[in-house]
């Protein structure tokens, strides 16, 4: 240990000759705690809810997606399906078709988004775990009858519960081409469905009408090979960044391959945005903290000042003297980072652990939070810096001192 580290913690452990000065490190010691602590729970509850949010979204997102490069629909024939079935990575395919539709239930009328999927939907994207009610479309015996499942939030305001007897959901779609009729209803294709199952999703429940791909083409007068896309499960492990590469390659340019997260680049832009205001509130938070540790070293400096000038006489020069202080700062800071991150990783640990905060509502979920290395290092470079340039703060008016 140099020198000033060894008076630099000696000055910090010993009783200070006047009380004020103790009281003021301990103040600035508490104050460097509750901001390391408020920034390390604040960034840890922030990246749960991202988690959580991500995991949430991803329900109903599959980890690849292939579009028409132009236009509405491209030709999901079996050669080409093939081609992505066999790439490397791919675990499961499947073709869709959507269209915006006018539904009508017993009187009410609404906008929504017509879904066709095939038999292959179910290993693609997990519909089991947003189900409320009934079953997916593949497990409805009666093959002679149209099915759908629907949003609960469009069978809420489509009083689709309320029905005294079972109804079916009336789909309209425009019929193409360029003639319309006089008449309103001559002007559209339309057809009864029987509702198979309600599914929960909070970004999809209020818009979305999931039916069988074979009813959807028949409605919207598509040919048997026709789909908006395909939608891929990528195995455990793959890097969906690399099969969507490979796949744009193998492909070409007549198609557009996106990731779920490119899907929802404005959703993660967000994000990342609120994590960086986040950041710099609470790095501003610390700032004024360390007000306290620059008040605390100037402080002691006076009350040192016979210390000062013996090391002065006894041959120490200014550097020597300055870094003595700074140390004493960097001390000040470094006890109460250590202290208050302990206590906050304790804090984020036990809400991990044993759920103490739930989110108020209709379902009790505990308060995600997410205890990450990065989040720790984060923060301790931020009181490191940001301690330091108080510490040196703390001791550029030093030079008064050596007067005589």
């Amino acid at each position: 240990m140099s020198f000033a580290w060894f008076v630099a913690q000696r000055y910090f452990r010993t009783r200070k000759k006047t009380s004020a000065v103790g009281i003021i490190t301990a103040v600035a010691t508490f104050g460097v705690a509750v901001s390391v602590f408020a920034m390390f729970v604040v960034l840890s509850v922030f990246s749960g809810l991202r988690t959580f949010n991500t995991d949430f979204l991803n329900t109903f997102d599959a980890d690849l997606t292939v579009r028409p490069a132009k236009g509405k629909v491209l030709s999901a024939d079996s050669a080409w399906v093939s081609r992505i079935v066999n790439a490397e990575g791919v675990e499961a395919v499947s073709a869709v078709l959507e269209e915006k539709v006018f539904v009508s239930f017993a009187g009410q009328e609404s906008i929504a988004v017509l879904k066709g999927v095939d038999r292959a939907y179910p290993e693609v994207i997990g519909v089991d775990s947003v189900l409320v009610a009934g079953g997916w479309l593949s497990a409805q015996e009666r093959s002679d009858t149209a099915w759908h499942v629907v949003g609960i939030s469009m069978a809420y305001r489509l009083g689709m519960g309320a029905a005294q007897e079972p109804m079916p959901l009336r789909v309209y779609v425009l019929s193409g081409g360029g003639n319309l009729s006089l008449v309103p209803e001559n002007s559209f294709s339309r057809a009864d469905t029987w509702t198979a199952g309600v599914f929960s999703h909070k970004d999809y429940d209020g818009a979305y009408l999931f039916v069988d791909l074979d009813f959807a083409r028949h409605l919207l007068h598509r040919s048997a090979e026709q789909a908006s896309g395909v939608e891929v499960r990528l195995k455990e492990g793959a890097d969906a960044g690399k099969v969507a590469e490979a796949l744009a390659r193998e492909l070409g340019p007549d198609y557009r391959v996106r990731t779920a997260v490119q899907n929802k680049e404005a959703y993660y832009k967000i994000m990342n945005t609120e994590n960086l205001v986040l950041y710099f509130v609470f790095t501003l938070v610390i700032a004024i903290a360390l007000f306290n540790v620059v008040g605390s070293v100037v402080m002691l400096i006076l009350d040192k000042r016979e210390n000062i000038r013996t090391m002065w006489a006894l041959g120490a020069d200014r550097g020597m003297l300055r870094g003595i202080f700074v140390r004493e700062g960097m001390w000040i800071v470094a006890v109460g980072a250590v202290v208050g991150l302990a206590l906050a990783v304790l804090l984020v640990w036990l809400q991990a652990r044993y759920h103490l905060v739930m989110i108020e509502g209709s379902m009790q979920v505990p308060y995600p939070v997410r205890l990450t290395v990065a989040n720790g290092v984060v923060v301790l470079a931020t009181i490191a810096l940001l301690g330091y340039l108080a510490a040196r703060l703390s001791v550029a008016g030093m030079k008064n001192v050596f007067k005589r």
